[in-house]
């Protein structure tokens, strides 16, 4: 536990932050079209050792684009240090759609690296970072369609059939 988790705790003690915890997950669900649970240590799911015990958000972020709107299922979770560290936030692709290889706050592996989730602070929530992803989806769209994968056909004989038919 770091200086600003001890003085907060110290402040407000563990159980207010255990309601704020709980009331940024109950808002969560009821205003951003999240569902929560919990992962707990032995879930194989996510091989990064933090996420394996941890609230996971997953739902949709609404956007517009275009004039169009549009739904980007993500995946948010609670690292074990929230709301002292940012929420790690995965944008996961639905069937036939992949990562925006143009969206520059959206790794390959659809993990955000937006300016909210960066700036981050204690007084920071979930309703807030489902706003600014909406603002920053809208302006780069986070998924597109996969491309279908063509098939390069031949259009003259390999090598070994062009000697033979000398």
């Amino acid at each position: 536990m770091d200086l600003s988790e001890q003085l907060v705790f110290g402040m407000y003690g563990r159980n207010a932050m255990i309601q704020r915890i709980i009331q940024d997950v109950r808002d969560a669900t009821r205003y951003l079209k999240l569902q929560h649970f919990l992962c707990w240590k032995g879930d194989r799911t996510w091989n990064i050792p933090e996420h394996q015990q941890a609230i996971h958000l997953v739902g949709v972020i609404d956007f517009q684009y275009a004039g169009e709107n549009y739904l980007c299922p993500v995946r948010i979770i609670l690292v074990h240090n929230y709301p002292f560290s940012a929420p790690d936030v995965y944008v996961t692709p639905a069937q036939g759609m992949t990562i925006n290889p143009n969206n520059p706050v959206i790794a390959k592996d659809g993990k955000c690296y937006t300016n909210f989730l960066r700036s981050w602070s204690e007084r920071n929530n979930i309703i807030a970072l489902g706003h600014s992803l909406t603002a920053d989806f809208t302006q780069k769209v986070p998924v597109i369609q996969e491309q279908p994968r063509v098939e390069i056909q031949q259009t003259r004989p390999p090598p070994q059939q062009q000697q033979q038919q000398q």
